[in-house]
């Protein structure tokens, strides 16, 4: 028996809300689409979404992280969470590497959103590398507490020896500026064993 055309509505929604739950609370259709790859046409993507807006499972936001992209919310965490759930560990860590390109294509200034979509869709060295990023940013604003953790995740991801290193000397800065001399000692003496004298690591 072919299945009922209400059936087949419902199936795709459920297909969405699972793609969507990827971004987060907040997505976009363009980025549903583009992780969906092409398993329904993008015109019918647009018109499902539409209808959970209507049916007020979804809500449409004001204004766009993205310039000229329409941006779109779960109504509620908890239905983001329950589309989740649906989702296999596999389609998870696809969904996530997907994400995290389509993201980075659109100008994601965020680089802890693209660490941590990487991270989770199992590609170790593109999130060490927007962790590395995270930690330079939060090192220049001051926050010397979020510096630290996001260079040890970075570090834990096995970048290779020359940003390491570079980690390193973040790592003793950020020590020294919070008074933990021993600490910023230790990393400190890590990185000259490592660094060449005159590169900007050593001299850091």
């Amino acid at each position: 028996r072919r299945p009922r055309k209400g059936g087949v509505h419902r199936g795709g929604e459920r297909q969405l809300l699972r793609a969507a739950s990827m971004f987060g609370e907040v997505f976009w259709p363009d980025g549903v689409v583009a992780l969906l790859g092409g398993a329904l046409p993008a015109g019918e993507i647009h018109t499902l979404l539409e209808a959970l807006v209507e049916r007020e499972l979804l809500v449409r936001r004001p204004d766009s992280r993205y310039t000229g992209l329409p941006e779109l919310a779960f109504r509620h965490a908890l239905l983001r969470e329950g589309a989740y759930a649906m989702l296999t560990e596999t389609d998870q860590t696809v969904g996530h590497r997907l994400a995290a390109e389509w993201l980075e294509q659109q100008g994601e200034s965020d680089p802890m959103v693209l660490a941590q979509h990487y991270e989770r869709g199992q590609e170790p060295t593109r999130a060490g590398r927007f962790y590395f990023q995270a930690a330079e940013r939060a090192l220049r604003a001051g926050d010397t507490g979020a510096a630290i953790e996001r260079a040890r995740r970075a570090l834990a991801l096995g970048l290779p020896e020359a940003e390491q290193t570079i980690l390193l000397g973040l790592l003793a800065e950020a020590h020294v500026w919070r008074g933990e001399w021993e600490d910023g000692t230790r990393w400190g003496k890590e990185v000259l064993r490592l660094a060449a004298p005159g590169t900007e690591s050593w001299a850091r």
